[in-house]
């Protein structure tokens, strides 16, 4: 928005003070006199215009409101992208279903120490019991927060904190002990990434 300072009825400060915060335009003084220039800025103005002004002036002008028209597309972008991380982020599970005979209750993610495949069936082992979800171990993944869980294995889970030990053995696979004292296969294929997970 060009406005002028001088204007009959309303000023071009008044008329800026009267406009909606969150919807303000960006905003070019225009002005035959550099005496409002200090307020023009004070007011968050983008830029100056003082009349008369050269056609390469107002092209230097526009093309300031081109530079802060992408920079705020730019922010825009940035903080969609966060609210869409953040989105994801809060859609891994803190419970999960598991059935036994007849009645269905949920078990905390948190009490997760392991999981194990078992067809279309994860076996779901806590520090103190062993649950059965008729979920497949991919499926399962893809809801567990992968900043506390890693896969050591086409057919197992494990929570990252769990581990207390870990014994390479023969052909490049390892061993995994967990405070529990549960030992657990990591396959070769996943031994790199798990390694470079816990910094080793």
């Amino acid at each position: 928005m060009f406005l002028d300072v001088q204007m009959p009825d309303l000023d071009g400060f008044r008329v800026l003070a009267a406009l909606d915060r969150e919807r303000t335009p960006l905003v070019i003084f225009v002005s035959a006199y550099d005496a409002y220039a200090l307020r023009a800025f004070e007011a968050h103005a983008l830029d100056y215009l003082l009349k008369p002004f050269a056609d390469e002036r107002f092209e230097e002008v526009l093309e300031h409101v081109r530079e802060q028209i992408d920079k705020d597309r730019a922010r825009e972008l940035t903080e969609r992208l966060l609210a869409f991380r953040t989105t994801l982020n809060n859609t891994y599970a803190d419970k999960l279903p598991v059935k036994s005979q007849n009645r269905i209750y949920f078990v905390s993610v948190d009490m997760i120490e392991w999981v194990q495949s078992a067809g279309v069936y994860s076996e779901i082992h806590t520090k103190d019991a062993e649950h059965l979800a008729r979920i497949p171990l991919s499926e399962l993944e893809g809801r567990l927060d992968p900043s506390a869980f890693m896969r050591i294995h086409r057919s197992t889970i494990v929570r990252v904190d769990a581990i207390q030990e870990l014994r390479p053995e023969t052909h490049g696979d390892s061993t995994v002990v967990l405070h529990g004292g549960q030992t657990l296969q990591m396959s070769r294929s996943y031994r790199a990434r798990c390694q470079a997970r816990l910094g080793l």
